[in-house]
């Protein structure tokens, strides 16, 4: 698992199953071993390349009732069938299930919710149901 000290978010240790899917690739199976505000450490038995742009669908095992997490990123760090994605873009609907999980799974709550309250959230506007591309911004 990476180093600690130079991540911006806190880091919650979970296991949970993930589909990755590479820009002009096949989706793929992963499992999550840790989810941050802003992205993943995740392992599976592919190749992936620094840079290189995918969208990643997160389960929740035994939730039946919760949304899957989607996102986009990019691959930041490559080690050992283990890979980094910073995200980029996040899910309008995903926005709270990710803030839920990463706090139901911290050992530092206080800070989560912190950084949940600084950070203005990017989501993808795309995915929202009441987004008009009609109306001007």
């Amino acid at each position: 698992m990476p180093d600690d000290q130079n991540r911006a978010f806190q880091r919650t240790t979970i296991s949970l199953p993930a589909q990755i899917t590479p820009a002009d690739g096949d989706p793929f199976d992963a499992v999550i071993k840790d989810l941050s505000l802003h992205g993943t450490w995740a392992k599976a038995k592919h190749d992936l390349k620094i840079g290189q742009a995918c969208k990643i669908t997160i389960q929740f095992e035994n939730h039946e009732d919760e949304l899957p997490i989607h996102a986009e990123g990019a691959i930041t760090r490559v080690e050992d069938h283990h890979f980094g994605i910073k995200f980029d873009t996040i899910g309008f609907e995903s926005h709270e299930e990710l803030e839920s999980m990463i706090l139901q799974h911290s050992n530092n709550k206080e800070q989560c919710l912190k950084e949940f309250t600084k950070e203005s959230f990017f989501f993808d506007p795309l995915s929202a149901f009441d987004f008009d591309p009609m109306k001007p911004r």
